[in-house]
């Protein structure tokens, strides 16, 4: 059952990175790491057929299993394993990393209250809110520029006077140019009181650092 077995994992898999990256296998980190781990189980698939052949000739032949052939056997089925355990690693690495054509795959289709856009040089940054007293789902579009943006931090500070905590979202590395990111109301930004509250955007590109700040009002 191994051969049948195999070709659907593998089957499955190509699908799924189609899904989730598309063209941009060489562009983000999730596609990097996503072609360091098909080396690596292609490099399982290959030993493992390699084993297979073996024991179908060698191992078939002998009715003793001696102390060199059991040491062969023994190496080629150890490296599968090692690999095995280098792919789960990769797997759980994947999990932190947002796969380039997770947006043209699924629609946002939160309500947002508010829409500000932050324009400064060569920073075109539209945010969106939710815009209600408590977690608030965020969408950033970053319209420009196209590449080059290394870092983009957006705090919220609360209207004064009101004793509320100031809250800073920093936004993944993988958005690291023209795209959105999303976060969901589910785990959004709290701000906790309604009022007059000011998003200080934060942003470097290869023209240099960039600060923008406007208000925006927070509704109960």
């Amino acid at each position: 059952m191994s051969g049948p077995a195999l070709a659907i994992t593998v089957l499955t898999g190509a699908v799924q990175i189609y899904r989730l990256d598309g063209g941009t296998l060489f562009d983000t980190g999730h596609g990097r790491v996503v072609l360091l781990k098909a080396l690596v189980v292609g490099g399982m698939v290959f030993i493992g057929l390699l084993t297979r052949q073996f024991v179908n000739t060698a191992v078939r032949r002998t009715d003793v299993m001696t102390a060199p052939l059991a040491a062969r056997l023994r190496r080629a089925t150890g490296i599968e394993a090692i690999g095995g355990v280098i792919v789960l690693a990769l797997s759980a690495w994947l999990l932190a990393l947002v796969p380039g054509g997770i947006e043209a795959s699924s629609s946002d289709t939160t309500s947002y209250g508010t829409r500000s856009q932050f324009v400064s040089g060569d920073l075109d940054v539209t945010i969106s809110l939710t815009g209600k007293v408590g977690p608030n789902g965020v969408r950033i579009e970053v319209t420009g520029p196209a590449t080059g943006l290394t870092s983009l931090v957006i705090k919220f500070l609360p209207p004064e006077g009101t004793g509320a905590m100031e809250v800073d979202l920093t936004v993944p590395a993988e958005l690291a140019g023209a795209g959105v990111a999303v976060l969901p109301q589910s785990e959004g930004v709290p701000l906790l009181v309604a009022g007059t509250w000011t998003m200080h955007v934060e942003a470097t590109t290869s023209a240099g650092a960039q600060a923008i700040e406007k208000d925006f009002f927070l509704g109960t």
